[in-house]
């Protein structure tokens, strides 16, 4: 039988991995957006001047926001790190179903691991909430679909 542990700590790795690279992209384009709102010098067009400079200013909100989340998501992952086995669907859980893999941990979207696809979803979505605290064996339905659950670990 597989080791489930080591296949939850493998996704957690995975997902901090592919974090970190969404991480260093978006500090690469803050840096960008930053130098470029520097060196953006006053010209005699001033309204134009000042609507580039507060496109470059939400850019930057936007990103520094992305880099929050992203910290917010190592976090979570992080503290599901030796997380055990539970008989009922939590924070941590790895679920099998009839139509595909859910690990249920933070909203990072589809994870390829070898040649399987996984879902990495939030424990606070509405998809996770309707299946939180149920068993193997257990269905639950969301958006007219209906899905089996077939293991958990």
């Amino acid at each position: 039988m597989q080791d489930f542990s080591k296949t939850r700590e493998v996704l957690i790795k995975a997902c901090l991995s592919a974090l970190d690279v969404r991480r260093l992209n978006i500090e690469h384009d803050l840096r960008d957006c930053i130098d470029s709102q520097n060196t953006e010098t006053k010209s005699s067009a001033g309204d134009k001047h000042e609507t580039a400079r507060a496109r470059m200013q939400v850019e930057v909100d936007r990103l520094q926001k992305l880099l929050f989340d992203i910290k917010t998501q190592e976090e979570e992952l992080k503290k599901l790190m030796g997380n055990s086995h539970r008989d009922v669907v939590s924070a941590g859980s790895i679920v099998y179903t009839d139509k595909a893999v859910f690990f249920v941990a933070t909203a990072f979207g589809k994870l390829e691991l070898g040649l399987q696809s996984i879902h990495v979803v939030s424990v606070k979505s509405p998809f996770v909430m309707k299946m939180l605290g149920l068993k193997a064996g257990a269905d639950f339905e969301v958006n007219g679909i209906r899905y089996a659950i077939e293991h958990i670990a």
